[in-house]
């Protein structure tokens, strides 16, 4: 997750990292800049598993779920568009979330 001292852009990025190495991973990625783009009808899995991330809502249901029961009050992380996510990593906006952490940091460091 980042998190600047300050609410800059960019604040709020949480990714979730998964293991892509049993994936069959045969789609050629192209880049455009640092952009990675894919073919969003690809068979390929590792396509097909950050589909899952992105699409599903099952996922985000579940990750909101997990940060209240670890006691934050931000449960309303959701995806990050689909240029943001890459292999074995789904990017999720979590602004609040952000603010939250921000505000427990400078109580802690008052």
């Amino acid at each position: 997750m980042f998190v600047a001292k300050d609410a800059d852009e960019g604040s709020g990025d949480l990714a979730v990292s998964y293991d892509i190495s049993t994936l069959q991973n045969d789609e050629t990625a192209q880049t455009m800049g640092t952009l990675l783009l894919r073919n969003l009808h690809s068979d390929d899995e590792v396509t097909v598993a950050m589909g899952h991330f992105y699409w599903d809502g099952a996922f985000t249901a579940r990750l909101n779920e997990i940060l209240a029961e670890k006691g934050f009050t931000a449960t309303n992380a959701t995806t990050s568009e689909w240029g943001m996510q890459d292999e074995g990593r789904a990017s999720y906006d979590a602004y609040e979330l952000a603010d939250e952490i921000r505000a427990i940091m400078q109580t802690a460091t008052a």
